[in-house]
Formats: C-alpha cells, sequence, structure tokens
C-alpha cells in the first residue's frame, strides 16, 4: 500500500520510540510523518497539521493515553474521527479494554515489530469502521456499544434501539 500521501503523528513521551516509529514510518514510504512527546493541545496539532493517522502511547506522562483520547473523542472536537493506533506495553484485559473502549481503533503491543505495524495501519486504511456519538463521546463503535444497542446478521450495528446516539460518518 502506497502511504506517500498518509499523514502520520507520533505522540509519545520516549523521544527513542518517536524515533524508532517515525524511521519504520519513512520505511513503509511515508513523507509526512511528526511527532510530539506529550499530548496537549494534540486537538489543535491534528487540525492545522492535516494528520490522518495517529499513533499514540498509552503509558505518557504527565498526560495518560486514556486522558489523551478522551479530549481526541470529545463531541464537537472537528477532529473526533481521526483514526489511532494505540502503542502498549500493559497488554492485561484492563489497558487493552480502557483503550479500546476509549476509541483506539487498534491496539499494538510495544515493541511493535515493522511487519505488525504495516499491517495494522494497511488494515485501518481499507476498514469500513463505522463511528458513533454517543453523551459526549465521538469516535470509533465499541464493543460496548454493540451491546448497547443490539447487532443485524451482518455484524452492523442496528440503526434505532430508542438509546441516545448517532452513526456518523468520519
Amino acid at each position: 500500500m502506497d502511504l506517500q500521501e498518509i499523514a502520520f503523528l507520533v505522540v509519545d513521551d520516549s523521544k527513542f520510540m518517536c524515533d524508532l516509529v517515525r524511521g519504520m514510518l519513512k520505511a513503509f514510504g511515508a513523507r509526512k510523518v511528526l511527532s510530539s512527546g506529550d499530548g496537549r493541545n494534540l486537538s489543535h496539532f491534528i487540525k492545522k497539521q492535516k494528520i490522518d493517522i495517529l499513533i499514540l502511547d498509552w503509558m505518557m506522562f504527565p498526560d495518560h493515553g486514556s486522558m489523551v483520547l478522551k479530549e481526541l473523542r470529545k463531541v464537537g472536537n472537528d477532529v473526533a474521527t481521526t483514526p489511532t493506533i494505540v502503542l502498549t506495553g500493559h497488554t492485561d484485559m484492563y489497558s487493552l479494554k480502557q483503550a479500546v473502549e476509549g476509541g483506539a481503533d487498534m491496539v499494538i503491543k510495544k515493541p511493535a515489530s515493522a511487519r505488525v505495524l504495516y499491517k495494522r495501519i494497511c488494515d485501518l486504511i481499507e476498514s469500513k469502521r463505522q463511528y458513533i456519538q454517543v453523551g459526549e463521546y465521538l469516535g470509533p463503535v465499541t464493543h460496548a456499544h454493540h451491546k448497547m444497542m443490539g447487532e443485524d446478521k451482518d455484524g452492523s450495528i442496528k440503526d434505532h434501539t430508542g438509546a441516545e446516539y448517532w452513526l456518523v460518518q468520519p
């Protein structure tokens, strides 16, 4: 897959990890790869730089990935539907569930091989993921949303259940 026109933002408080992931992305052919050591002002940065895919570290200081993702996925945020891959060394069920339910499109265990990262990026680009607005959340439909609303035979969520939610196009 050609990644030349895809703009990436890598957010990790470890300069080494930022450099490593940026190097992989460039090796995949990406030309626009930016990085940041923290998640502050992330939404403004994504909008200003026209970022297509965010790669976010989960365990950052001072802003934990969950706080960054929660801020990104807020209703009213122009870039709330930015596809996001979370990188984490914490793969216990609680951390994984927290990342997915918080709005991560994908979660990858650190250290990520170049092959795995490339495959997940391609999967993300090719996916037809649905996005949903529920309360203050605007992001990918999660397993919890599927449970709340039910599914059709084809696996897509039903269009109306009486719950206050809206399917949105990213």
